[in-house]
């Protein structure tokens, strides 16, 4: 349960080996398509709450129909493989397909670069890109290791990759947090921060606070406003 930092997602897995044979269906999350079941006429459960609107979440049920035969099968014929079954929580809100979707181009990627097909590197940097965004970091360092294997050029972690202008060290400033501010000063918000330096909000957050203090402004825009001597401008193209 909880896979992906989504609360109601899970994985149910039975067996070992290979093949891995998969059951995904829809848990729709509609907005305000709450409604009590067996139910003709307009009666949400929750006013205004997410629901079922469409014919295909009736597939969650039959694939884990399909999933406990294929077991049964397995087990009677002493077939090796594993079975897992997993839904896409709220598809509708779009809370998991793009979750899915970069951990496909994770998994795809591996086998593109291997057989000399696909465009394997940019699925990996997008893929890395969001699992950071999101806080998944486990993923998001698998993509790191793998395009480090294709002998790809990598953003340096822990270490930013601006210099540091003197008035800003002597504040105690570090390289990365003038990789932030630079882009803060361009008006990105802090998940295209993220993104842009492949780091989680979390860490970007960390790092604002940080300049915060040491700098004493009080806010993004005295931050930027700030830029003593036009430092951080006048170093933008370094």
């Amino acid at each position: 349960r909880g896979v992906a930092g989504m609360p109601t997602a899970f994985v149910a897995t039975w067996g070992s080996g290979k093949p891995v044979i998969g059951f995904m269906a829809d848990i729709d999350g509609l907005p305000e398509t709450s409604q009590k079941p067996g139910v003709a006429y307009h009666a949400p459960l929750i006013d205004g709450g997410p629901g079922h609107g469409e014919g295909h979440n009736a597939g969650q049920a039959l694939n884990l129909t399909a999933a406990l035969v294929v077991k049964q099968i397995m087990m009677k014929y002493n077939i090796p493989g594993t079975i897992r079954v997993y839904p896409g929580i709220a598809e509708e809100l779009l809370a998991s397909e793009p979750w899915m979707l970069y951990h496909c181009r994770r998994l795809v990627a591996e086998v593109a670069e291997r057989d000399g097909w696909g465009a394997p590197e940019p699925w990996l940097r997008e893929a890395m890109g969001y699992f950071q965004r999101v806080g998944q970091l486990v993923l998001a360092r698998t993509c790191r290791d793998l395009l480090r294997r294709m002998g790809a050029r990598l953003p340096r972690t822990g270490r930013g990759d601006s210099a540091v202008p003197p008035a800003l060290a002597a504040l105690g400033v570090t390289s990365r947090e003038v990789d932030v501010l630079k882009l803060l000063a361009e008006g990105l918000s802090n998940r295209q921060i993220a993104g842009r330096l492949f780091l989680s909000e979390n860490t970007v957050e960390t790092h604002l606070s940080s300049l915060l203090a040491k700098t004493g402004a009080a806010s993004r825009a005295q931050l930027v406003a700030r830029d003593p001597l036009g430092l951080i401008r006048g170093s933008a193209g370094s």
